[in-house]
């Protein structure tokens, strides 16, 4: 709620080219760890076709972002180390 405040701190950011492409931006863990989550059920229920969709939404997310690249690799990705070696070899991490 923002009544009665007559300032607020903000980060403004402008595109430094005409590609108007975003460029290494933030990825929220949890929501890297939610969808990580899914493609884990979609391995273990043996659902290659799901896995993969999955796969691919967190490839396009990650590759504009190295933050996110480091979350994957170091926080996110739990379960059974068959499972890690796997989706990170498919994410080329």
């Amino acid at each position: 709620n923002l009544v009665g405040i007559q300032k607020m701190k903000t980060d403004v950011g402008r595109f430094t080219d005409e590609s108007r492409q975003p460029n290494n931006y933030w990825l929220a863990t949890s929501v890297l760890m939610e969808i990580g989550h899914f493609a884990k059920m979609a391995w273990q229920n043996k659902d290659e076709e799901l896995y993969q969709n999955y796969l691919r939404i967190l490839k396009d997310m990650l590759k504009w972002s190295e933050s996110g690249k480091y979350e994957m690799k170091n926080r996110v990705i739990s379960g059974p180390e068959e499972f890690k070696k796997r989706i990170l070899s498919d994410l080329e991490l």
